[in-house]
């Protein structure tokens, strides 16, 4: 080291004697310098205090710029406050403090501070702070009315909902009816809010939804878009219409026609809530529907409930060959619910079993014989007399079927005389006593009933 130091001295000593002069090397251009001290944010408003220094080391005397950057939106401001601890510091003369006011968000906003250099050496980040902008506070409104249409059929829910203390900042709101929930907005004027908060914007609501039958809790909420809180703005009971009743009515026959191409579905159907007017008729025949109105007169369903108005139908409907299900269905045209009458099981053309009813079977008193009443026909013949085999403990006896019956031919629609009262002689112990309806034209023979006596 020492050498290279005498060789320096020498190379230098040299120059000199000979009329050489050396350039000063010149100091490399510093960056920007300074410091955040403090971000903090003023109380009750959206806005922070940004404290510090900042200076241009190549222009100490002179104040440079910061640029503070809110959630990457940027404010340029100077410098250029008093800061006798810096100077002292530093050993520099001027001006270098900033106490800079800046806008700020809700919630959580970044916050960085670049010193600037006034001589392009260098920008310099100071540092970035989180700086918290205070809560939103919850949704805010009032639900002003609730008003039920004549009808009792829907709802109007007024009122306003804002969240402050944002301006233009509305609420939507949610509207429940008994648990059920609509989303709405609040967008309509209302120039008294504008009016009692100083805030511009509409934050109104006028919705109209549909009631149930009956007692209705309506509930409407301030919803905050931020996650501030909503805010419960009231309840009220309301009474919908009244509770609609099911239609009635009874399905009284499905008689087969004599060829067994069609029914004749007969019986009658009322509309509770319009007692006074026809109301409609749903027949299905394996599944496909007719529909018909129940406008016949019906005075024994008049007198019997107490109403007005033609309430019976008789309708001709389709059989197929085979089994056919015919079902019949009161409809209510008020809106409430339909009501199934029953089903009847036809069988269509020529293909019906042997059809009956064992009424009784009385035994003798003197137990000798029994005698057994009832009715049997053939569905495919139903206007000729049909036989009856009447079997005691498994001895049979032949009968036919051919006294008077009105009240099957009412029922079923057909002509004849399909009834048997017969008595057969049984032992002395007890029997068991089966009667069969016997099918003229071939088709199937049917247990009508067992009596044991």
């Amino acid at each position: 080291m020492r050498r290279l130091a005498a060789l320096l001295l020498a190379i230098v000593a040299a120059t000199a004697s000979i009329g050489l002069v050396v350039a000063p090397v010149a100091a490399a251009a510093s960056p920007a310098r300074g410091a955040l001290d403090s971000a903090v944010r003023v109380p009750n408003v959206t806005q922070a205090i940004i404290t510090g220094w900042a200076l241009d080391p190549n222009a100490p005397g002179a104040a440079t710029e910061v640029h503070i950057y809110v959630n990457g939106a940027g404010h340029v401001r100077r410098a250029a406050e008093p800061r006798p601890d810096v100077n002292a510091a530093l050993g520099v003369p001027g001006d270098h403090g900033f106490a800079a006011t800046v806008p700020i968000g809700y919630g959580t906003n970044e916050v960085c501070v670049f010193a600037i250099s006034a001589t392009g050496a260098g920008n310099t980040l100071l540092r970035c702070q989180f700086v918290s902008g205070g809560r939103y506070d919850p949704a805010q409104g009032a639900l002003d009315s609730v008003t039920v249409s004549p009808d009792g059929k829907a709802v109007t829910v007024a009122g306003w909902s804002r969240l402050p203390p944002l301006p233009r900042s509305t609420a939507p709101v949610h509207i429940y009816i008994n648990g059920v929930g609509y989303e709405r907005p609040a967008r309509e004027p209302r120039p008294d809010v504008n009016a009692a908060f100083g805030v511009p914007g509409n934050y109104g609501f006028e919705h109209t939804l549909p009631l149930d039958p009956g007692s209705n809790e309506v509930c409407v909420f301030a919803i905050s878009t931020v996650g501030s809180g909503n805010t419960l703005l009231g309840c009220r009971t309301v009474e919908g219409a009244a509770s609609l009743l099911p239609a009635v009515g009874a399905l009284d026959g499905v008689a087969r026609s004599s060829d067994g191409t069609v029914a004749t579905v007969s019986g009658w159907a009322l509309d509770p809530n319009a007692p006074g007017e026809s109301t409609d008729v749903d027949i299905s025949v394996n599944g496909e529907w007719f529909t018909g109105e129940a406008a016949d007169p019906r005075p024994d369903v008049n007198a019997v409930l107490g109403v007005r108005g033609d309430h019976g139908f008789a309708y001709d409907v389709p059989l197929r060959a085979g089994s056919n299900e015919v079902c019949a269905v009161a409809v209510s045209r008020s809106g409430g619910d339909d009501t199934a009458l029953g089903c009847r099981t036809v069988h269509g053309p020529g293909s019906a079993p042997a059809q009956g009813v064992l009424d009784a079977a009385i035994r003798s008193v003197d137990g000798a014989s029994v005698t057994v009443t009832g009715w049997t026909l053939d569905p495919n013949a139903p206007e000729a007399g049909t036989d009856v085999h009447i079997y005691v403990n498994g001895v049979g006896h032949a009968r036919t079927a051919g006294q008077p019956r009105p009240d099957v031919n009412a029922v079923l629609g057909v002509p004849g005389d399909h009834g048997f009262h017969v008595t057969v002689p049984i032992d002395l112990r007890t029997a068991q006593v089966c009667v069969l309806a016997i099918s003229t034209t071939g088709q199937a023979n049917t247990v009508i009933g067992c009596r044991e006596v």
